[in-house]
């Protein structure tokens, strides 16, 4: 199987799964517990924690472990919500998570201002010109996980410091895929998830930096400063923790290997198949394409190179199911049928150029049987 589904989930890390195996199969504990085993369970959560803050240069007590980035984004956003009930200013570009949680307060009579995106970026005009004292807070992805493409955090970010304005952002498609320096720094509250970097389902991180403070959406015990109550998964975030290590000492490799494979595979694409396009700009994380091939049905395709052990997508697995259009590639101005014609192909590091090349191949020959 050539699996180029990595902006759905990854492939766990052999080193990560021997982390969570060992935390599985240790003396059961409980970090809340004051037994022996509760207090050693609480010094590796601790150590977790600490290891996991240093990586993005936060304080540990800014860090709420949750099951994922789409309770992460709930519980951040709700808060902030209710700390200033004012308008919120996004796009329709963004993660479903982030847009549909936006759209719950937004049929509570929130306002909502959606900022365009033509080819996948906002305009700083706009974004200036949308600002006014009854502003919340601007909730943005630091990538788009359907196109790679790249929101400009860093200007985004002097334009909310002028307005003294909270600036929330999903840092899922980013994380491993880029230098975090070049978003984590500007973010009032981010969330990343560990399976996308090779680490366990079920675990995510809601990071709010001081003086701000996050509400609980649950409530139940003091585990996670009452803020997400309820015992830890203390072997996914030992796992979690595994893989922050990995990407401190092998990122730069593990970019520049993902850069090389998704230029080869759009080079080489694009000299078999002439009529394909890149949805999106060059600026984008170094993992995804994402393909229009004129005049062919996405989902057919799909569904062919599924059959030869090709894994792509139509577009965010959290949008599967639905046999629509992307909303991404619609707001960014693509024509639906230009849209319904688009795969997106997202690479990671255990890929290989071997499979570059065979994918193509494979891609070329369900073309041709559509024909």
């Amino acid at each position: 199987m050539i699996y180029f589904d990595n902006n759905a989930t990854t492939k766990m890390d052999p080193e990560v799964i021997k982390t969570v195996l060992s935390a599985m199969e240790d003396t059961p504990t409980n970090p809340s517990a004051i037994t022996g085993p509760g207090r050693k369970a609480k010094l590796k959560l601790l150590n977790a924690r600490v290891a996991i803050a240093k990586y993005f240069d936060i304080d540990q007590d800014e860090i709420t472990f949750t099951s994922s980035a789409t309770e992460s984004i709930n519980i951040i956003i709700k808060s902030f919500h209710k700390k200033n009930p004012g308008s919120i200013i996004t796009t329709r570009i963004e993660h479903p998570c982030l847009l549909r949680t936006i759209e719950q307060l937004e049929n509570q009579q929130t306002k909502v201002i959606y900022l365009p995106t033509p080819n996948g970026e906002i305009s700083m005009n706009d974004l200036s010109n949308s600002i006014n004292s009854a502003t919340s807070f601007i909730a943005l992805s630091s990538a788009n996980s359907e196109t790679g493409c790249k929101h400009p955090i860093s200007k985004i970010a002097e334009i909310a410091n002028l307005y003294n304005i909270p600036l929330i952002i999903d840092g899922v498609a980013s994380l491993g895929k880029e230098d975090p320096i070049n978003f984590i720094p500007y973010a009032t509250a981010l969330t990343f998830s560990a399976h996308k970097i090779h680490g366990p389902p079920g675990i995510s991180v809601a990071i709010c930096k001081k003086p701000y403070k996050l509400n609980p959406l649950i409530f139940g015990g003091n585990q996670e400063d009452s803020i997400r109550p309820g015992t830890e998964n203390l072997p996914a975030i030992l796992g979690f923790a595994k893989c922050i290590e990995i990407l401190e000492k092998k990122q730069n490799l593990m970019i520049k290997h993902m850069q090389d494979l998704r230029d080869s595979f759009e080079k080489l694409l694009l000299q078999t198949i002439p009529n394909a396009k890149i949805n999106g700009n060059n600026i984008r994380i170094c993992n995804v394409s994402n393909i229009y091939f004129n005049g062919c049905d996405g989902e057919s395709l799909l569904i062919n190179l599924d059959q030869k052990g090709v894994i792509a997508s139509l577009g965010s697995a959290c949008s599967s199911g639905a046999l629509s259009a992307s909303h991404v590639l619609l707001n960014m101005g693509f024509p639906k049928e230009r849209a319904l014609s688009s795969l997106r192909f997202s690479f990671s590091k255990f890929n290989t150029h071997n499979e570059i090349n065979q994918a193509v191949q494979y891609i070329q020959q369900a073309l041709e049987f559509q024909k």
